[in-house]
């Protein structure tokens, strides 16, 4: 017998190309989503590279790379790709799901209700036999029909049934009905008895079936518990070698690879006890570009991942070291840094972190951050409930990243520091909505503008803002406090300013 295929067997199979490019558009999302299904950043990037292609092109294409290297892709994985944090496409998932519900229902549980109703309309043709005609009646050849209704004999029937309700007719045409009632009636107890072993038989089906999923699932999870044992083994090795060496040296062994600690007392790092270590054996020049890390990178010369106590600390790391940092991300990190990456880095990682309820620090350092991140995170940022310090410093932000964060934290609730030092590319541009921002943000008490190429003209905007927000700390280079000093309100505001000396 023909058997209805579970929702969750349905699941597991491989969509078509067509399937996903009509109920899986992600837009710009694609690379994200192309990355989350562990596809070849090479072969994704040469994606990206097409010029003159769309975004749906690009998705397309990377689709298609998916279903031909992965002999195991399913619509399952789509779905729960989608609904991952870095992803976030929830709306489009329940689109999809949505749509492969109907997809199966249409498909394979009108296929079992029409075996169903083949099944009933063959036993009712096995039932119908031919019946005693009463004497009496005639006859054109041996003709004999009937249905659930009435019966049909010769054009009789009507006749019949008027005589025996007025209880007129004859012993022999009594006899006729209670022959055909009989019938019928055993007709109807073998009907729904027919009826009852097919739904049994339909039902033990169903459950072989979801018997053998669940048999095949428990031994998924023992081959996958079997391998998790065994890449922990190594790493658990590693880790007590990298202990015993540090017990040696007596001090953390690789500070070539990092920045010296800040000094803020909101800042806690400590370094002296790190949890994991993942280091390259090439140390980073302080002159570094962009370029030679991505060239270190490609020579595998270059990347670290450190877990500390209460927080990570990266420097020019992967999008796959990220991809595994989110999965090993405990609820008590509370800080992350992020040191000489990519563009790319902050781009997958951003989004993510935001939503990570313990993080409460957030520092990019020689690390680019796109407006179109911010612009692309600006609910996140002004919704969040537990970020309390963000620093972005060292060259990652301009003034187009500025504008676009100030107005994604005019409503936040929760920041109280914003460290913008040592950012060439923030000038006057972004003063206005600085001053924006600062006339409206309830909660921010510390702004850091240090080092950076805003004018005179640019900074008494700011200093305008200082009179109507009385919480607002401010940190400006030296030699903008011959200015700042001349305005008439000065001595008002003067307690909340900081001139530090400018190191050129």
């Amino acid at each position: 017998m023909s058997v209805a295929q579970s929702f969750d067997a349905f699941l597991e199979a491989t969509p078509t190309t067509k399937e996903l490019t009509e109920h899986v558009d992600v837009g710009t999302n694609w690379y994200i989503l192309g990355t989350m299904l562990d596809l070849d950043q090479k072969r994704l990037r040469s994606i990206e590279a097409q010029a003159g292609h769309t975004d749906t092109h690009k998705m397309i294409e990377m689709f298609n790379l998916w279903l031909t290297t992965t002999p195991t892709a399913s619509r399952r994985q789509v779905l729960e790709v989608l609904r991952k944090r870095v992803v976030n496409e929830h709306t489009v998932a329940d689109k999809y799901e949505k749509y492969l519900k109907e997809l199966h229902d249409t498909t394979y549980i009108s296929l079992a209700v029409s075996i169903l109703q083949r099944n009933i309309q063959s036993l009712n043709e096995a039932l119908v036999s031919p019946l005693k005609v009463a004497p009496g009646f005639p006859k054109v050849g041996s003709c004999t029909l009937w249905n659930k209704d009435y019966v049909i004999i010769m054009g009789y029937s009507q006749d019949l049934e008027g005589k025996a309700k007025k209880d007129h007719c004859s012993d022999e045409e009594k006899e006729f009905l209670h022959q055909i009632e009989d019938n019928q009636d055993i007709k109807k107890d073998f009907q729904t008895k027919q009826e009852k072993d097919a739904l049994s038989e339909l039902n033990e089906e169903l459950k072989k079936i979801n018997k053998a999923q669940n048999l095949e699932i428990e031994n998924l999870k023992a081959t996958i518990k079997e391998k998790n044992e065994t890449i922990e083994e190594p790493i658990q090795v590693l880790q007590k070698q990298s202990q015993d060496k540090e017990e040696e040296e007596g001090d953390f062994p690789h500070k070539g690879l990092y920045y010296e600690e800040d000094d803020d007392d909101y800042y806690y790092y400590d370094m002296n006890k790190p949890q994991e270590m993942h280091f390259s054996l090439t140390e980073v020049p302080e002159s570094a570009n962009i370029d030679q890390l991505l060239k270190l990178r490609e020579r595998k010369e270059l990347g670290s991942v450190v877990l500390h106590d209460n927080g990570v600390r990266l420097c020019d790391v992967s999008i796959k070291q990220c991809q595994e940092l989110l999965v090993r991300m405990k609820a008590k990190y509370f800080w992350i840094d992020i040191n000489r990456s990519t563009p790319d880095i902050p781009r997958f990682l951003i989004p993510a972190l935001l939503e990570i309820r313990s993080i409460g620090v957030i520092k990019l350092n020689c690390t680019p951050l796109d407006s179109d991140v911010i612009r692309s995170s600006s609910y996140q940022l002004s919704h969040n409930r537990t970020l309390k310090h963000l620093v972005i410093k060292d060259g990652s932000i301009n003034d187009d990243g500025v504008i676009a964060l100030a107005q994604s934290l005019k409503h936040n609730l929760m920041l109280s520091s914003l460290d913008l030092n040592h950012n060439p590319g923030i000038t006057s541009a972004c003063v206005q909505s600085l001053a924006e921002l600062l006339l409206t943000n309830n909660t921010l008490t510390r702004l850091d503008l240090q080092y950076n190429n805003i004018d005179s003209d640019g900074i008494v905007i700011l200093m305008e803002t200082l009179k109507t927000n009385k919480i607002l700390e401010i940190s400006l280079n030296k030699y903008h406090w011959q200015r700042c000093s001349s305005l008439p309100y000065y001595r008002d505001i003067s307690e909340r300013l900081k001139f530090l000396d400018f190191c050129p």
